[in-house]
């Protein structure tokens, strides 16, 4: 009896770790809380995050979750620092993620200084 409960507990967990890397990552761009243009491309903050909408091509070319690096999916408020090209994602639960080239920073966060992780603007 405890070998075909060990055998079949066994099995299970082979069956969820299959299963956890097939999962597939859907963003919810029903809210859209903040957006910015910036070279003939439209950034928007939205509850799956980072939604880059191309004007030129008409559609959208990119999409950054959590996958990606990016902290939360719920992103609040978006700004960008023309000096070091670096857009500033606020997010509603882990503070600010910087994406530079196509790369997210270290994160500025109550780890770091930051006073609170929330951004609600």
């Amino acid at each position: 009896m405890k070998r075909t409960t060990i055998i079949i507990i066994f099995l299970l967990i082979v069956i969820n770790t299959f299963a956890v890397r097939n999962w597939q990552m859907y963003t919810n761009r029903t809210h859209v809380y903040d957006m910015l243009e910036i070279d003939n491309r439209i950034y928007l903050g939205t509850w799956g995050g980072l939604e880059i909408y191309d004007l030129e091509t008409d559609s959208f070319v990119k999409t950054y979750t959590t996958r990606d690096g990016l902290q939360d999916l719920d992103i609040r408020s978006i700004s960008y620092q023309e000096e070091t090209e670096t857009l500033l994602l606020g997010t509603m639960k882990e503070g600010v993620n910087r994406l530079q080239d196509h790369r997210f920073r270290i994160a500025l966060n109550e780890v770091i200084g930051l006073p609170v992780n929330r951004v609600n603007v």
